[in-house]
């Protein structure tokens, strides 16, 4: 493989990003964290509650395949930052032991591919729900969505471009996989609407590519597992961040702010370098990171 792809075992390949070393990757985790408890401040200001969904590397989920020890830098890294969203008061659910506990019931990532499969999504959206379901949180568990399978079709993951196969790609390397595609909708249309019939949306989705990706099917899973409607705001290719900052400038929170906020952020994106805007003196003076 190519630089940016480890090559595990019996197929399964894995983005480079998960096992990447930062020289400054305490200091950038700080400054993720406290842009987290600072975005946690602005939506708590207008009533509304946050949920970060931590996911977590599929590395960590599939160790096994991995086919080497990880690197030593990436230790407890999912675990230490969740745990210091907890201590400070951000809702951030173990998504690990969530993915990690259902693993017998499917595969939860694609083996080729970056991504959850639609069936992890579900495991993501089940363990958020679960969280959510004691909050007091307007709009939750009121309407019935039904998710169906609406076909199957062979799928070769992001991580293929990293195999250097030319004009044998077809012959060589990991065989393709199946996508099932799954489509939620409301049951006989119970989404119910708000005052003078303008549309209530409980819940507004924040995150990457495992948000945004219709073919994981995510924010389908969100709406049956919270029985809410859920306004998919994340976008690809940009990182967790930039959506959020987009989001708190935009019309939608101004004009219909939701109940919930489910921000998604990979563990993969806590130690990389991003732009700074916005982030200035939001981390620890001296750069470290530390579990509280």
């Amino acid at each position: 493989g190519r630089e940016g792809v480890v090559v595990g075992q019996d197929g399964w390949l894995f983005t480079g990003e998960e096992v990447a070393f930062y020289e400054d990757a305490a200091a950038e985790t700080a400054r993720k964290l406290a842009y987290v408890e600072r975005v946690r401040d602005e939506l708590a200001a207008r009533n509304i509650a946050l949920v970060v969904a931590l996911v977590p590397d599929k590395s960590r989920v599939y160790a096994e395949f991995v086919g080497r020890e990880l690197p030593s830098h990436t230790g407890g890294r999912y675990e230490r930052f969740r745990r210091a969203l907890t201590a400070r008061g951000v809702v951030a659910p173990d998504l690990l032991k969530a993915l990690t506990d259902a693993k017998g019931s499917g595969r939860l990532y694609f083996r080729t591919d970056t991504h959850w499969t639609p069936a992890g999504a579900e495991v993501v959206a089940g363990a958020l729900a679960e969280t959510l379901r004691t909050a007091d949180a307007p709009g939750l568990f009121e309407n019935l969505y039904v998710t169906e399978t609406t076909g199957e079709e062979l799928f070769r993951g992001d991580l293929f471009n990293f195999l250097p196969l030319g004009a044998l790609q077809g012959r060589l390397g990991p065989p393709p996989e199946r996508l099932e595609r799954r489509e939620t909708s409301a049951a006989g249309g119970s989404a119910g609407g708000g005052l003078f019939g303008a549309q209530e949306v409980p819940v507004t989705l924040v995150g990457t590519s495992y948000s945004a990706d219709a073919r994981w099917n995510f924010a389908g899973a969100l709406q049956e597992a919270l029985g809410a409607d859920v306004l998919n705001l994340a976008a690809e290719g940009q990182g967790p961040l930039p959506p959020m900052r987009a989001y708190l400038r935009s019309p939608e929170l101004r004009e219909t702010p939701p109940s919930v906020v489910v921000w998604e952020i990979p563990e993969r994106y806590l130690p990389r370098p991003t732009e700074q805007a916005g982030l200035e003196g939001q981390g620890r003076q001296d750069g470290r990171f530390e579990q509280p």
